[in-house]
């Protein structure tokens, strides 16, 4: 009961400051060494949901940031490693279970998020040189030739 309170509230705080040093890793650490404790504050549940939720939000945000600036920047590695790092992070927030439901767009997972950032990336790199080739094929008035990537662009919205 209060043992786990008071270990959830340090946990925490440690938590914000990872936060704002953008420490995912940290902050991971963080919400795994609560995972344990989780079941004993089924009273207090409510008290700190909102704050564990406010994390692993930050986090997939954050992550799936970073994921589509080292795709984009062609780092392999880096897109990698948050690959392998957002599997251990939806199967973290499983874990806690009593938490208030995810945002829309976070209910799918990380891995998926990921997943779908990459195959825009892919889609929008393919557009770009399609558009490319077509461009070589108009004439000099680019006010009347379409992109296709504005087109799909359109189509999305």
């Amino acid at each position: 009961g209060s043992r786990a309170k008071k270990l959830c509230t340090e946990v925490l705080a440690a938590a914000e400051q990872d936060l704002a040093a953008k420490d995912v890793g940290g902050i991971f650490d963080d919400l795994d060494a609560l995972r344990p404790w989780w079941p004993c504050l089924k009273d207090d549940v409510g008290a700190f949901a909102l704050q564990i939720v406010g994390l692993f939000s930050k986090v997939h945000t954050y992550a799936s940031q970073e994921f589509m600036q080292a795709s984009a920047a062609g780092d392999s590695e880096t897109a990698e490693a948050i690959r392998e790092f957002a599997g251990k992070f939806d199967s973290l927030r499983t874990a806690f279970e009593g938490l208030p439901p995810l945002a829309e767009a976070e209910r799918a997972g990380l891995v998926a998020t990921l997943a779908f950032s990459e195959a825009k990336a892919a889609v929008e790199k393919n557009l770009r040189k399609l558009d490319k080739e077509i461009e070589k094929t108009l004439d000099d008035d680019s006010k009347t030739n379409l992109s296709l990537a504005m087109t799909v662009q359109a189509l999305e919205a």
